[in-house]
C-alpha cells in the first residue's frame, strides 16, 4: 500500500476510534442523567409505557436534557465538545427526549436512538442520529449472538428493552414496521443460525400489510432455512405495540405469546383469504 494510502486508513480509523469514545461518554452521561432528578420526567414517561421502575437503572437508555449539559459534562471528563458537535451528537431536537445506544452485534455503539412516543407509525418514533438508520438488527446481546435458533420481532427498539425486563432476551426489533424486514435481512439471519422468526407487529391495517410483506419476503429468500411465525392478531386484541399489549394484559402476556403465534402460511390465508 501507498504510505499516503496507509495514512489515510490509519487516520480514518482513529477518527472512528474517536467518535467511539465520544458515543461512550455519550451513553454515560445520558444514562446517569436518566437516573438523576432532571430525568425524572423521562422515567415517568418510561413507567408509563411499561417499564417496572426497578429495572430503569440497568437499561441500555438515558435522558438528553440539552446540548450545553451534554457539551459542559463531555468537557469535564476530558473530551471535546467541538468534536461530539461535528459528529452529531449534540442535537437540539434532542432535548427533554429519551435516547440509547444501537449496538452492532460485538457490542459496538454504531448510533444513538431518540424515542418520540407521540410518533404516528413505527418510523415516527425512533429517530437515529448521527449517521442513518443501522442495517443491523437491535437487539440484547444474547439475541445477537450465533447461537439462538428463535427470535421474536417487535417494531419498536423500546419493546426489546421492555422485554428483557420480563426475561425475553431474545428479542430484536427494526425500528420501524415490519416491512423494513427485507430479504437481504432475514436471509442474514438464516445465515446466523436462526430457524424460527416470530413477528409481534402492531395489530392495525399498517401492521397487517407489513407482515404480508415480510412474509413475502420470507418466500423471495434463496434459502428456507428460515421459518417465519406470526402473533395471532386475535392476542394482540388492538394493541399497537408491546408496550401497550403489557399495560392491558400485564406480565401474562409474556407468556401468552409463544402459544399464540401462526405459521406465516396460515396468517397470510386468515388475512387475504381469496
Amino acid at each position: 500500500m501507498h504510505p499516503e494510502g496507509a495514512g489515510s486508513v490509519v487516520e480514518g480509523l482513529a477518527d472512528r476510534q474517536r467518535i467511539q469514545e465520544l458515543c461512550v461518554a455519550l451513553r454515560s452521561i445520558t444514562h446517569g442523567a436518566l437516573l438523576a432528578p432532571i430525568g425524572e420526567a423521562a422515567r415517568a414517561a418510561l413507567v408509563s409505557w411499561g417499564f417496572p421502575e426497578p429495572s430503569l437503572d440497568r437499561l441500555d437508555i438515558g435522558y438528553f436534557p440539552d446540548p450545553a449539559f451534554i457539551a459542559w459534562e463531555l468537557e469535564r471528563r476530558g473530551a471535546l465538545a467541538a468534536e461530539a458537535e461535528d459528529a452529531g451528537l449534540l442535537q437540539p431536537s434532542w432535548s427533554g427526549h429519551v435516547v440509547g445506544p444501537w449496538r452492532s452485534p460485538r457490542g459496538r455503539i454504531l448510533t444513538f436512538f431518540v424515542w418520540e412516543p407521540e410518533g404516528a407509525n413505527g418510523l415516527d418514533r425512533y429517530t437515529c442520529a448521527p449517521r442513518q438508520r443501522p442495517r443491523t438488527l437491535f437487539g440484547q446481546p444474547r439475541a445477537m449472538s450465533l447461537a439462538i435458533s428463535h427470535l421474536w420481532m417487535v417494531e419498536g427498539l423500546l419493546d426489546v428493552l421492555l422485554a428483557s425486563c420480563s426475561g425475553m432476551e431474545d428479542g430484536v426489533a427494526v425500528g420501524g414496521p415490519v416491512w423494513l424486514l427485507s430479504v437481504q435481512r432475514l436471509e442474514h439471519l438464516a445465515a446466523s443460525g436462526t430457524r424460527e422468526l416470530t413477528l409481534i407487529p402492531s395489530d392495525d391495517e399498517a401492521g397487517r400489510l407489513g407482515v404480508l410483506t415480510a412474509l413475502e419476503n420470507a418466500n423471495r429468500m434463496q434459502c428456507s432455512a428460515l421459518e417465519v411465525f406470526v402473533v395471532d392478531p386475535a392476542l394482540m386484541a388492538g394493541a399497537h405495540n408491546l408496550g401497550e399489549l403489557v399495560r392491558r394484559r400485564g406480565s401474562r402476556a409474556f407468556a401468552e405469546l409463544g402459544a399464540g403465534r401462526m405459521e406465516g402460511n396460515i396468517y397470510r390465508l386468515v388475512m387475504v383469504p381469496w
